[in-house]
């Protein structure tokens, strides 16, 4: 991404608005997002003028590259020592911090060395505008998409009895990384048999048999942006009424929550909607995490897509619809699919299959 002046000027407008002089930023989701900077160290400082990102000498080049806008500072010392002399010269009295992300250590440490500045901890500050995603970063969201479901059709064919989860888990992830994937958004998820029954198991060494089900949960990066795809199968040349029915069932639900979602939509009420559908079948103690989450510079983020949620769906939001059933002993059925939401309804961006 090029270097946001709107960003800028919104962070800016909030600082105001929260009775802050500046923002201290650790989160290196939000400081790429505000500067487009993608080393894995770096603090980030914006006054009400100013701005000034802190990294270490190995990303010098990189930041000098990557970087407009704000003024770059290699810190050689403690970043908390370099926070306290810039708020001395830009005579900061309210400093905000990322209640959080910053550290246990970083906090106290500030407290200790600040004592005549008030930390003011803020929540949401940059993620707020993070969940409305701009063309560009859709157009990375979709490329990302297009190399995770590119890797996965290309593997697809060894998805069958007598190999192991971790070795069609390897020949994915290899897949993936080979279409330019810098790196994975998360360890990708293969999981068999009963080990289906747990959302987030870990691929081992299980070989798959006549009569499975399988899940696999995989993903795929474009320019820091990601993509979290889930498709579950069965091994074999027939299924039963039971794996006809839950599938279905997982199917059924996820279209729902699809056709329900449009601006200004209670996140919740796409939770619940889903949850209905489920329960109707009898398997609603069987379905326990949220129907989604956003997705973009992090694998999970804002907004939440569960009962609990306080979010109000926009125009621009980008997030996964991922219903599932998991039955202890049997298996489990998740369906994940990645949609963005436009001014009368939402776009599917997932374009792999889905029927059983």
């Amino acid at each position: 991404m090029k270097f946001n002046i709107e960003c800028l000027k919104n962070i800016r407008e909030r600082l105001v608005k929260n009775k802050i002089d500046a923002i201290f930023l650790t989160a290196l989701e939000n400081i790429r997002y505000l500067t487009n900077f993608s080393g894995s160290s770096a603090f980030l400082l914006i006054t009400k003028d100013k701005g000034y990102l802190f990294t270490d000498f190995r990303y010098k080049t990189a930041a000098e590259d990557e970087v407009r806008g704000y003024k770059v500072i290699i810190y050689k010392n403690s970043i908390i020592d370099e926070v306290e002399s810039l708020a001395r010269k830009e005579k900061i009295s309210h400093l905000g911090i990322e209640s959080r992300n910053i550290t246990l250590e970083q906090y106290q440490r500030l407290t200790k060395k600040l004592k005549k500045i008030k930390i003011i901890p803020t929540l949401n500050l940059v993620e707020g505008l993070r969940v409305i995603k701009s063309p560009v970063e859709i157009e990375n969201i979709r490329i990302a998409i297009k190399r995770a479901e590119k890797a996965y059709e290309k593997i697809s064919s060894n998805i069958k009895i007598g190999i192991s989860e971790k070795e069609i888990a390897l020949r994915l992830e290899y897949a993936i990384k080979s279409d330019g994937c810098d790196r994975m958004p998360f360890e990708t998820i293969v999981a068999s048999g009963y080990r289906a029954a747990l959302p987030h198991a870990v691929s081992g060494k299980r070989l798959l048999r006549n009569n499975d089900s399988v899940i696999i949960d995989f993903g795929a990066e474009y320019k820091g942006y990601y993509a979290d795809i889930t498709r579950s199968s069965f091994i074999g040349r027939h299924i039963n009424r039971r794996q006809r029915e839950i599938y279905q069932t997982v199917f059924n639900a996820q279209a729902e929550v699809i056709n329900l979602i449009k601006p200004d939509v209670k996140a919740k009420d796409v939770d619940v909607a889903a949850r209905k559908v489920i329960n109707k079948a009898g398997f609603g103690k069987y379905f326990g995490h949220g129907t989604g989450h956003g997705i973009g510079l992090m694998v999970h983020e804002l907004p939440a897509i569960s009962t609990k949620s306080e979010d109000i769906l926009k125009e621009g939001m980008v997030f996964t619809v991922e219903p599932g059933i998991y039955i202890p002993g049997w298996g489990g059925v998740r369906i994940e699919d990645m949609v963005l939401v436009t001014k009368t309804g939402c776009r599917i961006l997932t374009t792999l299959p889905k029927e059983i």
